[in-house]
Protein backbone atom coordinates (compact mmCIF):
# COMPACT_ATOMS: atom_id res chain seq x y z
CA UNK A 1 0.00 0.00 0.00
CA UNK A 2 1.22 3.64 -1.19
CA UNK A 3 0.87 6.12 1.48
CA UNK A 4 1.64 9.78 0.99
CA UNK A 5 1.52 11.68 3.78
CA UNK A 6 1.10 15.77 4.38
CA UNK A 7 3.59 17.27 6.80
CA UNK A 8 1.49 19.26 9.44
CA UNK A 9 2.46 21.77 12.09
CA UNK A 10 -0.71 22.74 14.00
CA UNK A 11 -4.03 20.54 13.62
CA UNK A 12 -5.73 19.55 10.50
CA UNK A 13 -9.21 20.21 9.49
CA UNK A 14 -11.98 17.06 10.75
CA UNK A 15 -13.60 15.21 8.03
CA UNK A 16 -16.71 17.42 6.85
CA UNK A 17 -17.23 16.58 3.44
CA UNK A 18 -15.13 13.87 2.50
CA UNK A 19 -12.55 15.90 0.92
CA UNK A 20 -10.22 17.25 3.60
CA UNK A 21 -6.75 15.07 4.24
CA UNK A 22 -8.31 13.67 7.66
CA UNK A 23 -10.89 11.57 5.80
CA UNK A 24 -8.39 8.64 5.15
CA UNK A 25 -5.87 7.37 6.67
CA UNK A 26 -3.34 7.29 3.90
CA UNK A 27 -3.97 11.11 3.28
CA UNK A 28 -3.75 12.22 7.06
CA UNK A 29 -1.60 14.85 7.80
CA UNK A 30 1.09 13.81 9.73
CA UNK A 31 2.39 15.68 13.43
CA UNK A 32 5.76 15.76 13.74
CA UNK A 33 5.08 16.29 17.20
CA UNK A 34 1.74 14.94 18.79
CA UNK A 35 1.57 17.66 21.39
CA UNK A 36 0.46 19.95 18.57
CA UNK A 37 -3.35 17.34 19.48
CA UNK A 38 -3.31 18.82 22.83
CA UNK A 39 -5.84 20.84 23.30
CA UNK A 40 -7.49 20.14 19.88
CA UNK A 41 -11.35 20.66 19.08
CA UNK A 42 -13.63 20.03 16.33
CA UNK A 43 -16.99 19.70 15.37
CA UNK A 44 -17.67 16.37 14.18
CA UNK A 45 -20.48 15.88 11.31
CA UNK A 46 -22.73 13.32 10.30
CA UNK A 47 -21.01 13.09 6.62
CA UNK A 48 -20.87 9.28 6.37
CA UNK A 49 -17.77 7.42 4.68
CA UNK A 50 -17.13 4.02 5.93
CA UNK A 51 -15.48 2.87 3.64
CA UNK A 52 -12.36 4.72 5.38
CA UNK A 53 -12.06 3.26 8.45
CA UNK A 54 -11.99 -0.34 9.39
CA UNK A 55 -14.37 -3.35 9.89
CA UNK A 56 -14.14 -4.51 12.86
CA UNK A 57 -12.89 -1.50 14.09
CA UNK A 58 -10.25 -4.11 16.49
CA UNK A 59 -9.83 -7.50 17.23
CA UNK A 60 -11.10 -8.86 20.64
CA UNK A 61 -13.93 -7.92 22.12
CA UNK A 62 -13.21 -3.88 21.69
CA UNK A 63 -14.39 -5.34 18.05
CA UNK A 64 -17.70 -6.80 18.79
CA UNK A 65 -20.41 -5.46 16.38
CA UNK A 66 -18.20 -1.85 15.75
CA UNK A 67 -17.74 -0.37 12.14
CA UNK A 68 -16.44 2.95 11.21
CA UNK A 69 -19.20 5.23 9.92
CA UNK A 70 -17.69 9.01 9.52
CA UNK A 71 -14.09 8.75 11.22
CA UNK A 72 -11.14 11.47 11.24
CA UNK A 73 -7.73 10.53 10.97
CA UNK A 74 -4.69 11.39 12.52
CA UNK A 75 -1.27 10.45 11.87
CA UNK A 76 1.57 11.08 13.83
CA UNK A 77 5.64 10.08 15.05
CA UNK A 78 6.25 8.17 18.43
CA UNK A 79 8.76 9.82 20.03
CA UNK A 80 8.13 7.90 23.19
CA UNK A 81 7.19 4.66 24.11
CA UNK A 82 4.45 5.42 26.04
CA UNK A 83 1.19 7.67 25.20
CA UNK A 84 -2.24 8.53 26.15
CA UNK A 85 -4.98 9.73 24.20
CA UNK A 86 -8.09 11.11 25.66
CA UNK A 87 -11.10 12.48 23.77
CA UNK A 88 -13.64 14.19 25.27
CA UNK A 89 -17.09 14.17 23.83
CA UNK A 90 -19.93 16.51 24.46
CA UNK A 91 -23.55 17.29 22.78
CA UNK A 92 -23.92 14.37 20.07
CA UNK A 93 -26.58 14.25 17.54
CA UNK A 94 -27.89 10.78 16.02
CA UNK A 95 -26.99 9.96 12.51
CA UNK A 96 -30.35 10.23 10.63
CA UNK A 97 -28.90 8.30 8.25
CA UNK A 98 -27.87 5.19 10.59
CA UNK A 99 -28.84 3.34 13.85
CA UNK A 100 -29.53 5.23 16.44
CA UNK A 101 -26.88 5.32 18.70
CA UNK A 102 -24.78 8.61 20.35
CA UNK A 103 -20.63 8.65 21.48
CA UNK A 104 -17.67 8.43 19.82
CA UNK A 105 -14.93 5.42 19.71
CA UNK A 106 -11.47 5.75 19.60
CA UNK A 107 -8.16 4.13 18.02
CA UNK A 108 -4.99 3.84 17.25
CA UNK A 109 -2.91 1.61 14.30
CA UNK A 110 0.24 0.74 12.96
CA UNK A 111 -0.52 1.30 9.40
CA UNK A 112 -3.84 2.27 6.86
CA UNK A 113 -4.34 -1.46 6.10
CA UNK A 114 -7.54 -0.42 7.97
CA UNK A 115 -7.01 -4.40 9.17
CA UNK A 116 -8.40 -5.03 12.80
CA UNK A 117 -5.22 -6.95 13.84
CA UNK A 118 -3.07 -3.47 12.99
CA UNK A 119 -4.89 -1.77 16.09
CA UNK A 120 -2.34 -0.50 18.37
CA UNK A 121 -4.90 0.01 21.16
CA UNK A 122 -8.23 0.67 20.96
CA UNK A 123 -11.80 2.37 22.95
CA UNK A 124 -13.75 1.19 20.48
CA UNK A 125 -16.76 -0.88 22.76
CA UNK A 126 -20.11 -0.55 21.78
CA UNK A 127 -21.06 0.06 25.80
CA UNK A 128 -19.19 3.08 25.41
CA UNK A 129 -21.58 4.41 23.47
CA UNK A 130 -22.72 7.27 25.63
CA UNK A 131 -23.46 10.65 25.42
CA UNK A 132 -20.97 13.37 26.82
CA UNK A 133 -18.12 11.30 28.12
CA UNK A 134 -14.74 10.51 27.64
CA UNK A 135 -12.66 7.80 25.84
CA UNK A 136 -9.21 7.01 26.36
CA UNK A 137 -6.43 5.25 24.73
CA UNK A 138 -3.26 4.19 26.06
CA UNK A 139 -0.27 2.98 24.46
CA UNK A 140 2.86 1.48 24.86
CA UNK A 141 5.66 -0.45 23.30
CA UNK A 142 5.36 1.92 21.07
CA UNK A 143 8.41 2.46 18.59
CA UNK A 144 10.42 5.46 18.52
CA UNK A 145 10.54 7.13 14.77
CA UNK A 146 7.31 4.86 13.72
CA UNK A 147 4.26 6.09 12.35
CA UNK A 148 0.71 5.85 14.00
CA UNK A 149 -2.53 6.47 12.66
CA UNK A 150 -5.19 7.93 15.30
CA UNK A 151 -8.89 7.34 14.73
CA UNK A 152 -11.79 9.04 15.82
CA UNK A 153 -15.11 7.82 14.73
CA UNK A 154 -19.08 8.26 15.49
CA UNK A 155 -20.53 5.58 16.93
CA UNK A 156 -23.43 4.94 14.27
CA UNK A 157 -22.34 7.82 12.93
CA UNK A 158 -22.97 10.08 15.79
CA UNK A 159 -21.50 13.55 15.49
CA UNK A 160 -20.28 14.76 18.83
CA UNK A 161 -18.17 18.52 19.75
CA UNK A 162 -14.49 17.06 20.32
CA UNK A 163 -11.84 17.92 22.58
CA UNK A 164 -8.22 15.95 22.21
CA UNK A 165 -5.69 15.57 25.29
CA UNK A 166 -2.71 14.06 24.80
CA UNK A 167 -1.25 12.34 28.47
CA UNK A 168 2.57 12.46 28.79
CA UNK A 169 6.20 14.08 27.13
CA UNK A 170 6.03 12.51 23.67
CA UNK A 171 6.91 15.60 22.10
CA UNK A 172 9.35 16.19 18.95
CA UNK A 173 12.41 14.02 19.06
CA UNK A 174 15.60 13.42 17.60
CA UNK A 175 17.24 10.98 15.35
CA UNK A 176 19.49 9.26 17.94
CA UNK A 177 23.18 9.92 17.68
CA UNK A 178 26.06 7.22 16.04
CA UNK A 179 26.84 4.98 18.65
CA UNK A 180 29.31 2.40 16.51
CA UNK A 181 31.77 3.22 14.22
CA UNK A 182 31.10 2.00 10.78
CA UNK A 183 32.33 -1.82 9.93
CA UNK A 184 34.41 -2.60 6.98
CA UNK A 185 38.13 -2.75 5.85
CA UNK A 186 40.19 0.29 6.00
CA UNK A 187 43.02 -0.69 4.15
CA UNK A 188 42.30 -2.52 0.62
CA UNK A 189 45.42 -3.80 -1.60
CA UNK A 190 44.28 -4.36 -5.62
CA UNK A 191 43.54 -6.23 -6.71
CA UNK A 192 40.70 -6.52 -4.70
CA UNK A 193 37.62 -8.12 -4.17
CA UNK A 194 34.11 -6.50 -3.26
CA UNK A 195 33.75 -5.75 0.69
CA UNK A 196 30.85 -5.44 2.52
CA UNK A 197 30.62 -1.58 5.29
CA UNK A 198 28.31 -1.61 7.87
CA UNK A 199 26.38 0.20 10.26
CA UNK A 200 23.88 0.13 13.02
CA UNK A 201 20.32 1.04 12.58
CA UNK A 202 19.61 4.33 14.20
CA UNK A 203 16.32 4.86 16.75
CA UNK A 204 13.90 7.53 14.68
CA UNK A 205 15.45 7.47 11.34
CA UNK A 206 13.61 5.97 8.21
CA UNK A 207 15.59 6.78 5.03
CA UNK A 208 19.66 6.37 5.16
CA UNK A 209 21.76 8.08 2.30
CA UNK A 210 25.12 6.27 1.34
CA UNK A 211 28.03 8.06 -0.18
CA UNK A 212 31.39 6.68 -2.37
CA UNK A 213 33.55 9.79 -2.85
CA UNK A 214 30.59 12.12 -2.31
CA UNK A 215 28.55 10.28 -5.25
CA UNK A 216 25.46 8.62 -4.07
CA UNK A 217 25.70 4.99 -3.33
CA UNK A 218 22.73 2.22 -3.93
CA UNK A 219 22.35 -0.47 -1.21
CA UNK A 220 21.79 -3.62 -2.21
CA UNK A 221 18.47 -4.35 0.02
CA UNK A 222 15.40 -1.66 -0.10
CA UNK A 223 14.21 -3.31 3.23
CA UNK A 224 17.54 -2.85 4.94
CA UNK A 225 19.99 0.04 4.27
CA UNK A 226 22.20 -0.71 6.67
CA UNK A 227 24.98 -2.19 4.51
CA UNK A 228 26.18 -1.76 1.24
CA UNK A 229 29.15 -3.47 -0.71
CA UNK A 230 31.99 -2.12 -2.79
CA UNK A 231 34.47 -3.19 -5.30
CA UNK A 232 37.58 -0.85 -4.69
CA UNK A 233 39.58 -0.63 -8.37
CA UNK A 234 41.01 2.86 -7.79
CA UNK A 235 44.06 3.19 -6.24
CA UNK A 236 43.98 6.74 -3.13
CA UNK A 237 42.23 7.58 -0.08
CA UNK A 238 38.54 7.56 -0.79
CA UNK A 239 36.10 8.42 1.91
CA UNK A 240 32.00 6.00 2.95
CA UNK A 241 29.96 8.36 4.36
CA UNK A 242 26.12 8.06 5.58
CA UNK A 243 23.50 10.21 6.69
CA UNK A 244 19.45 9.50 8.05
CA UNK A 245 16.33 11.38 8.39
CA UNK A 246 13.10 11.22 8.94
CA UNK A 247 10.86 13.24 6.36
CA UNK A 248 9.09 15.07 6.60
CA UNK A 249 9.96 15.92 9.72
CA UNK A 250 13.82 15.67 10.19
CA UNK A 251 16.21 16.16 7.16
CA UNK A 252 19.18 15.08 6.31
CA UNK A 253 21.10 17.88 7.20
CA UNK A 254 19.65 17.76 10.77
CA UNK A 255 21.19 16.06 13.16
CA UNK A 256 23.12 13.63 13.45
CA UNK A 257 25.67 14.61 11.22
CA UNK A 258 27.03 12.08 8.42
CA UNK A 259 28.57 8.94 9.86
CA UNK A 260 32.51 8.67 7.61
CA UNK A 261 35.18 6.41 7.47
CA UNK A 262 38.07 6.81 5.06
CA UNK A 263 39.66 3.69 3.00
CA UNK A 264 42.90 3.61 1.74
CA UNK A 265 43.36 1.39 -1.90
CA UNK A 266 46.91 0.63 -2.47
CA UNK A 267 48.00 0.13 -5.77
CA UNK A 268 49.46 -3.25 -7.28
CA UNK A 269 50.55 -3.73 -10.61
CA UNK A 270 47.18 -4.31 -11.63
CA UNK A 271 45.33 -2.14 -14.20
CA UNK A 272 43.84 1.00 -12.13
CA UNK A 273 39.71 1.50 -12.81
CA UNK A 274 37.21 3.33 -11.35
CA UNK A 275 34.99 2.19 -8.17
CA UNK A 276 32.08 0.23 -9.00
Amino acid sequence: MSVSLNHAYGQSDPCDTGSENSCQCETADLLCNIGELDGYQYSMTTYLHPEDGPDPMCTGSEGNNTTSHNPTWFAFIAWCEELTLEVEYTDCINNPNSCFSFGIQAAVYSDCSLDPSSAVECDTDVGGCVNNSTREVSMSGLIIGDTYYFLVDGCCGSACEIEISVIGECGFGDIAPWGQEMQGPEEICLPADEEEYTIEKLEGAAEYYWYVDDVPFPYPDEFDPRYIFVTWTTPGIHTICVDVSKEPCIFEEDFPPPLCKTICVIPSDAEAGTVS
